[in-house]
């Protein structure tokens, strides 16, 4: 209380509703104030999510767009290329798909003991074009 009459009687009534309309209005304002707050948190936690879904969403695309590329240039080549290499052309989607995901999984520097790439000389989207697997650099 913030009276500070002298008076025996007690304090005014017009005092008193004056200290209760000043605790409402400091009450009102602390639960606004936690109200807002609660709804930035909230509105922060919904955002990250949303963030970490649209991550997730375009890394998934961009696996899949990597894995047919990958897939679509070893099947390009002749039976004889896939020997040499020690690839059976059954075995192509599994083993890009084990590559892609031990990239994926592993601390960095760790699954990449080899990389698909296309030959310098040739677009790795024209038609006919060859992968090789070499050591990663």
């Amino acid at each position: 209380m913030t009276h500070t009459s002298i008076d025996p009687r007690g304090p005014s009534p017009e005092a008193l509703l004056r200290e209760a309309r000043e605790a409402r209005d400091s009450a009102l304002a602390d639960l606004l104030t936690g109200a807002a707050k609660g709804l930035a948190s909230l509105a922060a936690t919904a955002v990250r999510g949303l963030v970490q879904a649209g991550r997730s969403i375009v890394f998934g695309v961009v696996d899949a767009r990597r894995r047919w590329i990958a897939i679509r240039e070893l099947q390009a080549l002749d039976d004889r290329l896939l020997k040499d290499i020690g690839i059976s052309r059954s075995d192509i989607p599994f083993l890009i798909g084990r590559q892609l995901s031990a990239k994926r999984t592993a601390p960095a520097g760790l699954g990449e003991a080899c990389e698909i790439t296309a030959f310098p000389e040739r677009q790795p989207t024209a038609p006919g074009s060859r992968a090789l697997l070499r050591p990663a650099a």
